[in-house]
């Protein structure tokens, strides 16, 4: 994947908020979210479109492919996931715990506007 600065939302989280169109209804699937469900319900008319390289995995762990960084998941049965994925008996053998990557806050520091806030729509 080429890396392009340009995708990567402005601000200090791994995604941008828009306003909902007019009747769209959003899927709610945390299974596929963070890989082919992109876009979630964040607040009243509002939408969260994630980041293009901000990835979940199906073995219980969240990516930065911009940053090559993966790390333990918050979701629910995401050591159990990577235990059995990678047969150990401890996730923290594999990967560490990254808070703030695993609740889709940038940790790139790519497009962080310090103005950003000023168009926040909350």
């Amino acid at each position: 994947m080429k890396k392009d600065t340009s995708v990567i939302p402005i601000g200090e989280y791994c995604y941008r908020l828009v306003k909902k169109r007019d009747g769209e209804i959003l899927i709610r699937d945390s299974e596929r979210f963070g890989k082919d469900i992109r876009e979630y319900d964040y607040a009243g008319d509002y939408k969260a479109i994630l980041c293009p390289y901000w990835q979940t995995t199906n073995y219980g762990t969240v990516r930065c492919d911009f940053l090559d960084k993966e790390t333990i998941s918050d979701a629910s049965g995401a050591r159990e996931k990577i235990q059995a994925h990678f047969g150990i008996s401890d996730a923290s053998e594999k990967f560490s715990y990254d808070w703030a990557l695993a609740d889709e806050i940038k940790i790139c520091d790519s497009n962080i506007d310090e103005d950003w806030e000023d168009n926040w729509p909350f």
